[in-house]
């Protein structure tokens, strides 16, 4: 058996070739390799259909039960989210967290403005949003550079796509919102966004589904085109 072409230190080779000498006779014969080849072969199977699996069941949640989330579950979900792609590693994005201090004056500064016009609703609102278990507001850096800040706003929606599938995987559901409270000079305030340096994207809710994640996942994927819909090949 030659190794040579293997990128691993001697301890390393020495444990793989111990480990595949499974007669323990010095020797590594074709039936030892290819038990452990397909062992691999198929675990790294099953790790690319759980990443598909991930991307292909994950739902927006819309209704939240009160169960605190873990605040290791956000540090995660944020790990996932900063290694997005970013062209020339600009990293434009900045996750602020909120308490429930922040969350009731965000919520009553939206009950307030449809109170205007059905003070009922507003009230009803008010008390669902505080009632969110986690917020988590996400801003992106302004740039004079037109391109460049189109590239740094779709590196912060692929940071926002890992956000939500981290969660997902750590069995938490999120909503990104975006709604016209937010893009109120209020809301910047209440979130402390310097909105001379940066830009609101997105707020994403984020909590345990009311009712688990597995009833989300049977409702399909609610799309109106397929695949042959938008995808088209040139010669």
């Amino acid at each position: 058996m030659y190794w040579n072409d293997i990128n691993a230190s001697d301890e390393e080779v020495n444990a793989l070739a111990k480990y595949l000498d499974v007669n323990d006779d010095g020797d590594i014969c074709e039936e030892d390799f290819l038990a452990w080849y397909q062992e691999a072969a198929t675990t790294v199977a099953s790790e690319t259909n759980a990443v598909r699996q991930a991307l292909l069941t994950r739902r927006t949640v819309n209704n939240f039960d009160k169960t605190p989330v873990p605040d290791i579950v956000l540090r995660n979900a944020i790990e996932a989210a900063i290694a997005a792609p970013n062209h020339k590693l600009t990293e434009p994005w900045r996750f602020i967290q909120l308490g429930q201090e922040t969350i009731s004056k965000i919520a009553e500064l939206n009950a307030a403005e449809i109170a205007k016009k059905d003070p009922e609703k507003g009230a009803k609102k008010k008390a669902r949003w505080e009632n969110i278990p986690g917020w988590c507001v996400v801003t992106c850096k302004k740039s004079d550079d037109e391109l460049q800040q189109e590239e740094d706003l779709a590196a912060v929606a692929c940071a926002i796509q890992n956000f939500q599938l981290s969660m997902w995987a750590d069995g938490v559901g999120v909503k990104w919102t975006s709604g016209p409270i937010t893009r109120s000079p209020e809301f910047s305030e209440l979130c402390g966004i310097d909105t001379e340096t940066e830009k609101h994207v997105g707020t994403l809710w984020y909590g345990f589904a009311s009712g688990g994640l597995a009833q989300l996942m049977d409702q399909g994927p609610n799309r109106k085109k397929s695949v042959d819909d938008v995808l088209s090949s040139l010669p």
